[in-house]
């Protein structure tokens, strides 16, 4: 069975995900909690990519099932994504029905009974069926039609810290080896890795707090990691998430992130912002400079001193400056954007 979902799936490389640069390119990653009205299928069909995090009411499989059908009905090109946690399993799930039967996918604790942190049993992906498993559910959901891709969370590589090193080692890299595998098996379908430092073999990543200002002083050295990282993924195609994640630092106002997403963008690299993971959390809060004609880049970003950037689009010209906290978008028209 496992053959011949992998066949099925290298059909699928070359899948266009429809991008391009008309307007700011746009992803959702939301929490499905309810069935879709029609102003908030507008706002997900405005999108180029989205992931359903399944969240409450119902199996979290029917969950991105309806919503992808949904999605789809009005935009058929939009990829949607199935959540699912690399650390635990989540009850939502129908999966974790399977996985509370395998008791050596679980991890357990030095007691010897299960870790189970919030009721959801951990992954041991040292052991080859947990991460088997873990790939055929992501794999499972796009062969079947209902899903994608998929996204993973709690991504980076982790361990508790009642092991030992060299088992923390190899629970580590346990987590980067499923993903990669998973990678492996959905072919060009995206896979998303929750994690600005991709694991080897993974062709998408998520920067989940891109250029966020957490506090007075955060703005420059994070957002500056964070474009030199995206620069670095060009070369190697990756596809990238960005998430400004709306705050009182940065008085919920998008415009410094976007300038910032500018700067670093290429193909295959999609903008969002939120306040958390609910859709009525700012994803489906529109602001003009989403729908306004951006074009394609006309050149690399300029910097000389690596705090002030400028980038000229066709229809847009972005500025950076980030060592002061401020960023511009100048759009043909006249118009300017502005955060500081």
């Amino acid at each position: 069975m496992w053959v011949l979902i992998c066949m099925f799936l290298l059909c699928l490389r070359g899948v266009d995900s429809k991008f391009n640069w008309t307007i700011l390119p746009r992803f959702m990653h939301v929490r499905f909690f309810g069935n879709w009205t029609a102003s908030q299928l507008d706002s997900l069909t405005r999108v180029r990519m989205i992931t359903i995090q399944p969240y409450q009411g119902g199996w979290g499989e029917d969950q991105v099932s309806w919503s992808r059908a949904q999605i789809h009905s009005i935009n058929p090109i939009i990829p949607v994504l199935l959540y699912y946690n690399v650390w635990y399993s989540e009850p939502i799930y129908r999966a974790n029905l399977i996985v509370r039967n395998h008791s050596g996918w679980w991890l357990n604790d030095t007691s010897g009974h299960p870790l189970q942190p919030g009721g959801r049993y951990v992954f041991d992906m040292r052991q080859a069926g947990a991460r088997d498993f873990w790939v055929s559910v992501l794999a499972g959901a796009v062969a079947a039609g209902w899903s994608d891709g998929g996204f993973g969370d709690n991504a980076c590589g982790s361990s508790p810290s009642f092991l030992n090193t060299s088992e923390q080692t190899r629970f580590r890299a346990g987590q980067l080896r499923v993903q990669a595998a998973t990678q492996d098996a959905l072919g060009a379908a995206p896979y998303i890795q929750n994690c600005p430092d991709p694991a080897p073999g993974v062709q998408g990543v998520m920067f989940e707090n891109f250029c966020s200002d957490f506090g007075p002083h955060s703005h420059a050295k994070l957002c500056l990691d964070h474009i030199r990282a995206i620069q670095s993924y060009e070369a190697r195609h990756l596809v990238i998430q960005t998430r400004f994640h709306l705050n009182s630092f940065n008085n919920h106002n998008p415009i410094f992130g976007i300038a910032a997403f500018l700067i670093a963008a290429y193909e295959g690299t999609y903008f969002g912002a939120s306040v958390n993971w609910n859709l009525d959390g700012d994803w489906d809060r529109m602001v003009p400079a989403y729908t306004k004609a951006l074009g394609p880049p006309m050149e690399a970003a300029q910097s000389a001193d690596g705090c002030t950037w400028t980038r000229r689009f066709e229809h847009a010209t972005a500025e950076a400056l980030l060592c002061n906290g401020i960023a511009r978008v100048h759009w043909a028209a006249g118009a300017i954007d502005e955060a500081f």
